[in-house]
């Protein structure tokens, strides 16, 4: 959980298809990964949108203002499905949009995958994986003691 949005944020999408390939994932599998690490931050913007124009329209129930009171968790409730539905329903239209792109392209006519440079682990690649494992066996050990 910690090292994902490092990740992401760090790393072009297309080098983590091909070191997800690289491990033996088929290519179609490793492009869901990629597409969905790729909406992530368009989800949070497009939300951040919807809940300003809710509180332009006087509906205050996700953030309390300067007056009121938090919140509570019935309001809130109440208030999701005012964000959820218009989130759900632009997610509907960009994978449209997507499907209609890849096809045109013919995405998947292959079986196999050609890559212009072949992905190699480094040693420094070794010696991040060797650290996140120490880390989380770490955070995990204290914890749980």
């Amino acid at each position: 959980m910690l090292i994902l949005p490092v990740l992401t944020e760090t790393t072009p999408l297309e080098k983590i298809a091909r070191g997800l390939c690289s491990f033996g994932l088929n290519y179609r599998t490793a492009f869901i990964f990629t597409s969905a690490f790729n909406m992530i931050p368009l989800f949070e913007e497009e939300g951040r949108l919807l809940m300003d124009a809710q509180k332009l329209r006087g509906m205050c129930s996700f953030e309390p203002s300067s007056k009121e009171r938090r919140p509570s968790f019935f309001a809130k409730m109440k208030a999701y499905p005012g964000l959820v539905v218009p989130l759900v329903l632009g997610a509907m239209r960009k994978a449209k949009s997507s499907s209609v792109a890849m096809d045109s392209r013919a995405f998947g006519v292959y079986k196999t995958r050609t890559w212009l440079e072949k992905p190699q682990m480094k040693v420094y690649d070794f010696i991040f994986i060797a650290f996140s494992v120490v880390f989380t066996a770490g955070i995990l050990y204290l914890n749980y003691s």
